[in-house]
């Protein structure tokens, strides 16, 4: 069976509180070593909020490519985090939703096996 690879990547934006829940959830993605390829968050931080150097850090020293933007468009931001995305897989999450991952094996199971059974 062909092992897959995903990256993570999550957006957030630049507010206090949202800076908590981001925190709180790559926490908890960490927290249940998910093998992710890579790990991407995109923070958007605009109206005079920025991202604290301390909050940069927690997060590149819990493996995440930290991509800090300014323009108020996701779809700038999204389009920036693909150019460093190099798996096929993706999963996508907000800085604000707790997400569990299913294991690895039942994935791999669920993308390699045709119609019918046959890998």
């Amino acid at each position: 069976m062909k092992n897959i690879d995903v990256t993570a990547f999550i957006m957030g934006i630049a507010h206090p509180n949202r800076m908590e829940w981001l925190k709180n959830t790559i926490s908890y993605m960490d927290n249940q070593n998910f093998p992710f390829k890579k790990k991407i968050v995109s923070i958007d931080q605009f109206n005079g909020h920025s991202v604290l150097d301390s909050d940069v850090k927690f997060l590149e020293e819990k493996g995440w490519v930290v991509l800090l933007d300014s323009h108020k468009s996701r779809i700038l931001s999204m389009d920036r985090a693909f150019n460093l995305i190099d798996t096929d897989y993706i999963f996508y999450n907000e800085d604000d939703v707790m997400a569990d991952m299913p294991k690895i094996e039942d994935l791999s199971s669920v993308f390699n096996t045709r119609i019918g059974g046959v890998s």
